[in-house]
């Protein structure tokens, strides 16, 4: 976990196969994206909203980590998408999918469109030792790993066309790895725009 606040509240939750999900949220724009979990899963859950850190029951794994450039904007044609917050998207993949390259495919044509909201960060002004505090987007990105030794790093940062993000995913496919093809020190890249 990289996130850099040390009074960050954290619990743990088991989920079932089969609930119903929606990805509200306070920037959702009335438009959330639902599902039903398809696999069990534990996730590490920061500040009640946020699936941080989890593995399902087929054994893929996702975190959510810091990411500065990350960048959710939308362009007139992904105003028409369900809205999922970049706080569901780890518990998102959790449910749906059983491995990284399943997730990878899953998400390459983005079946949503990913938001962020505000959270509350308390800074500490060591010229007067008060506390600031501000608020601050919600910046990540994804990394995923599964059973089988696969794995990948997903990122939705800054488009090429003003008002717009693109979603960048690092991944070396299996049949790659296995013919010793951009295993090291370089990634297969795959960009959606």
């Amino acid at each position: 976990m990289d996130w850099s606040d040390p009074n960050m509240p954290i619990s743990l939750w088991a989920s079932p196969r089969n609930s119903d999900r929606t990805g509200a949220g306070e920037s959702d724009e009335g438009n959330p994206h639902t599902w039903k979990s398809n696999y069990k899963s534990l996730v590490v859950c920061n500040y009640g909203k946020s699936a941080t850190d989890g593995i399902n029951e087929k054994g893929l794994v996702a975190n959510l980590l810091f990411l500065l450039e990350a960048k959710y904007e939308h362009d007139k044609e992904s105003k028409k998408k369900e809205r999922l917050p970049i706080t569901a998207l780890a518990q998102y993949v959790l449910d749906n999918y059983e491995t990284v390259e399943e997730a990878v495919n899953g998400l390459k044509d983005e079946p949503f469109f990913i938001v962020t909201s505000d959270l509350a960060v308390a800074k500490l002004d060591r010229t007067n030792n008060n506390f600031k505090v501000g608020l601050t987007k919600i910046v990540l990105h994804m990394s995923l790993s599964d059973s089988k030794g696969d794995s990948a790093v997903l990122q939705y940062v800054k488009g090429d066309e003003p008002g717009t993000c693109k979603l960048l995913i690092y991944h070396v496919p299996q049949d790659e790895k296995a013919k010793g093809k951009g295993v090291h020190p370089t990634f297969y890249f795959a960009m959606r725009e």
